[in-house]
């Protein structure tokens, strides 16, 4: 899951590079949701290790996912943005890592994938 988040960012960055340049205003737009996301992200971390379950946070991904794809769609092919929503999708579940909180390796990898999504955010608003 975590795997998959670092996946879609890699995927949404390849994407902003070559079609976003043209429109400042969704520049910003898909920065922001990108920062929404880093920070559920961050928060389903510190939740987690405080030993609470994150309520809500798959269903705020899900739809911060459903945004991000209704700003691509103008500047990729409908195909594109149908992937990288699946992506997303998979991606939201991250309620799931309530069970597996144990983990270290998991918890820091969440940790990672939120400053990932931070970075491109901030790479992107550039």
């Amino acid at each position: 899951m975590i795997s998959d988040c670092l996946n879609v960012i890699k995927y949404i960055f390849e994407l902003c590079e070559k079609q976003l340049k043209k429109s400042e205003n969704d520049k910003a737009l898909v920065s922001s949701f990108l920062l929404e996301i880093s920070n559920i992200l961050e928060d389903t971390h510190s939740k987690l290790i405080k030993d609470e379950y994150p309520h809500n946070h798959c269903v705020v991904l899900e739809r911060l996912s459903e945004k991000l794809c209704d700003v691509l769609q103008y500047y990729v092919d409908k195909n594109e943005v149908d992937i990288l929503y699946q992506k997303l999708l998979e991606s939201s579940q991250i309620e799931k890592l309530f069970y597996e909180r144990e983990d270290k390796t998991k918890l820091e990898e969440l940790q990672k994938t939120a400053g990932e999504f931070k970075v491109l955010s901030m790479t992107i608003k550039l």
